[in-house]
């Protein structure tokens, strides 16, 4: 095969890879009228702006689409083509305007009369004023993948506040009146800097709240950036296990007299700090703080004036509290209901659950208790006397990760079980609700691994609620047509057991296309196994499973599966790796292996191959040195080697430091025991991941040689925690090109795309 020959069904991948692309006519992005019941949305099936009534249940068009295209173009004079009409737009005179902006000009588009709108187009000082008011990017992403810093507005719209640059290490607050600039902080430096990341404004836009970052005796890592004409290093203040992590301080901070007042957090060197909010007028700033090792969790209030804090709530475990990096997730423990009252999501019962607290402390009971996970809080609906929290909650035992949307009342007196909660969804997979403003209605995306995507309108004691109805308020349903045409089927789920033989373990099963059960399949694993998130889809896009969905089309089964310590499930379930990462994983996935094996004839026992990317290219190391018996081939990308070559923040949690636990962290060493690799590897990495960092595969591949062990290796230049772009791409051929030239014989079946 010529090096520039991709395998047969490649360009099936590709198209497959494109997937989202594929399933069109569902994307609603709700625009909710200012009485908070009604919601005007672009009709992605017809291209018209409809207004939706979730009191009635009714559709009708916001405005006559051809007749306002025809007076915005006679008002610009300008041909509008495919710009008309705007999917993002706001409401404005009580719901009778709406504004939106259009080549650089802001257009106020009268809907009083739907069929004989009004056109006013603002003049340039007015639309330059409210362009102002927009956060503007003021750190733009050096590393591919990773996001650009953006201001943080102010309530009232008239500052912005940012960190300007890497060469700047102080605050600035940006005047949106004029866009002139202030220094609001003028003492940081490189080692001592001040970050607008995660800072927050009173409502009065009379204080903020930001933290400073200690990064003094902290290592740093280099990223080269090998495509400049002449090379150039960039370094960055990173933390591996056991390291000097960075300390935080919080402050509030005056905006007009730039006093600042620093907040006693009681917190230590490597400890999280997350600010939430002012309450009580402003009087005292609320925020979370995280211990290193995540078995404490404090909601705290300080006073602004002295920075002496209170504590709210303190949360405990002697394992971890909960499972996702504490800048990714502290803001979603708490949700505020009122001025007075905090829910709290917590897992000592031994699965996640609400409870309330009140803001001064007092604890006002459990909402929620049972064998079952609330996710999260997505909304409240305030009504006096009739007072209730919209929760995404996994209810249905017989489907573990199946996500509902709920009503739970705020004011029961005992906590609520299944049986108490008003449980609007029934349709199996994925429920995302937006709740209404009003907290009275909510809009439901949802789909299933077979379902395609839907969006209607929860209307809680319709008929709605008994679904599916033919009364349902129905806003889009998704067109497969491409898929259909292409011939794609969706993942069957399967379910097995633990090493436990007791607990019930949740995947998928893709098949290629033309699959017949006469012949024999190679079968290839996608895995992640990392605590902080699950992988086996549960929505008609494929989330986080994508390289399955996609390698499936050159003529494999492939199959995704979550073990315990993934979350979603009890308390117990998660903890099981607790202390023994990567000792237990990679058993246990090798034993729903070997059980799918039993199952179905159609699978090929000597052709088995594992892929993954972050955790999941470490669990693929770790499954060809300690599985070889199963995994005969293994494609990994920017996995690490051992545990103490990582983002500190990523496993410390799970392990604790290596210098309480160098057991553990010498049996998840896969670099000492490298010598037991028997079968092809493939190793890909960007060169500039500050994640997962390109050192870890150059120790990955040192080990490799010292063992005389042969391998493949991909690097990706400037590529980062990602397989974006044309690198991205390129990876995804090699990816294809290494398994089938080693797991599929030339008689494999492939129906090329």
């Amino acid at each position: 095969m010529s090096a520039t020959i991709d395998p047969p069904g490649f360009d099936r991948l590709m198209q497959v890879r494109r997937f989202s692309a594929l399933v069109s006519g569902w994307k609603v992005t709700p625009v909710w009228h200012p009485d908070g019941d009604r919601v005007a949305y672009l009709d992605p099936a017809t291209g018209g702006l409809v207004l939706a009534d979730a009191r009635t249940g009714t559709r009708a068009p916001l405005v006559d689409v051809d007749a306002a295209r025809k007076a915005v173009q006679d008002a610009l004079g300008a041909d509008l083509g495919l710009a008309f009409p705007p999917a993002v737009f706001r409401f404005s005179d009580a719901g009778s305007t709406i504004a939106f902006e259009l080549d650089g000009r802001i257009i106020r588009l009268g809907v009083a009369d739907p069929a004989a709108p009004s056109v006013e187009v603002l003049p340039t000082a007015a639309t330059l004023a409210i362009a102002r008011r927009k956060p503007q990017v003021t750190v733009k992403a050096l590393i591919e993948g990773h996001p650009d810093l953006y201001e943080v507005p102010s309530p009232d719209g008239r500052w912005a506040l940012s960190q300007t640059g890497l060469d700047d290490h102080d605050l600035w607050l940006r005047a949106t009146v004029d866009d002139r600039r202030h220094r609001l902080t003028d003492d940081g430096t490189k080692d001592v800097h001040w970050s607008a990341v995660g800072a927050v404004w009173s409502t009065d836009a009379l204080r903020l709240c930001a933290l400073r970052v200690d990064d003094r005796g902290r290592a740093t890592i280099p990223v080269v950036h090998w495509l400049a004409p002449v090379e150039q290093v960039s370094t960055f203040p990173y933390t591996k296990s056991g390291g000097r992590p960075p300390r935080l301080d919080l402050f509030v901070i005056d905006p007009l007299s730039h006093d600042r007042v620093h907040v006693d957090t009681g917190t230590r060197r490597g400890d999280w700090i997350v600010p939430l909010r002012f309450v009580s007028g402003g009087a005292e700033i609320v925020y979370v703080t995280v211990s290193r090792n995540a078995q404490d969790v404090l909601l705290r209030a300080a006073d602004t004036t002295t920075g002496i804090s209170r504590t709210i709530i303190h949360e405990h475990q002697d394992t971890f509290v909960v499972n996702i990096p504490p800048a990714l997730w502290a803001a979603q423990l708490s949700t505020f209901v009122g001025e007075d009252e905090v829910i709290w999501l917590t897992e000592r019962s031994g699965h996640q659950h609400l409870h309330r607290y009140g803001l001064d402390g007092s604890d006002r009971g459990a909402l929620t208790a049972g064998d079952w996970v609330v996710q999260r809080v997505a909304g409240i609906d305030q009504t006096p006397g009739a007072r209730r929290a919209w929760i995404v909650a996994q209810t249905d035992a017989d489907r573990p990760y199946d996500k509902h949307v709920a009503l739970v009342d705020l004011d029961r007196p005992t906590p609520a079980d299944v049986g108490d909660l008003d449980v609007l969804t029934t349709e199996p997979g994925v429920h995302a609700p937006a709740v209404a403003p009003s907290g009275r209605f909510a809009i439901d995306t949802h789909s299933s691994v077979s379902r395609p995507p839907s969006v209607d309108v929860l209307r809680p004691g319709s008929v709605a609620q008994v679904r599916p109805s033919s009364d349902v308020l129905s806003l889009a349903k998704a067109d497969t047509t491409r898929l259909h045409e292409l011939g794609w089927t969706p993942p069957t789920e399967f379910t097995a057991l633990a090493d436990d033989r007791e607990t019930e373990l949740w995947g998928v099963l893709y098949h290629p296309p033309g699959f017949d059960e006469a012949r024999r399949y190679p079968l290839i694993e996608f895995i992640y196994g990392g605590p902080q998130g699950t992988l086996h889809p549960q929505d008609f896009l494929q989330s986080r499973a994508e390289v399955a969905n996609e390698l499936a089309q050159l003529g494999f089964v492939t199959m995704v599966v979550d073990g315990r310590g993934t979350p979603e499930r009890s308390k117990a379930f998660i903890d099981h790796v607790h202390g023994r990462f990567g000792q237990t994983q990679i058993p246990e996935h090798a034993g729903v292996v070997r059980q799918l094996l039993d199952r179905h004839a159609w699978l090929d026992p000597e052709r088995v191959g594992i892929t993954g990317r972050s955790w999941g290219g470490y669990m693929t190391l770790r499954a060809m040195v300690t599985a070889p018996d199963v995994y005969k081939v293994g494609a990994m990308m920017y996995g690490v080697g051992d545990l103490w070559d990582h983002n500190n923040a990523a496993i410390e949690p799970y392990m604790g430091l290596p210098k309480d636990n160098p057991a553990g962290y010498n049996a998840a060493d896969s670099l000492a025991i490298i010598d037991r690799l028997d079968g092809p590897l493939l190793i890909g990495h960007g060169t500039s991941d500050l994640n997962a960092t390109f050192s870890a595969t150059m120790k990955i591949v040192d080990a490799l040689a010292r063992a005389n062990k042969m391998y493949e290796l991909v690097v990706l230049p400037e590529g980062g925690h990602t397989t974006d772009g044309i690198h991205g791409d390129y990876w995804y051929r090699r990816l294809a090109e290494f398994f089938v030239r080693h797991l599929r014989p030339d008689d494999t079946p492939i129906i090329a795309g």
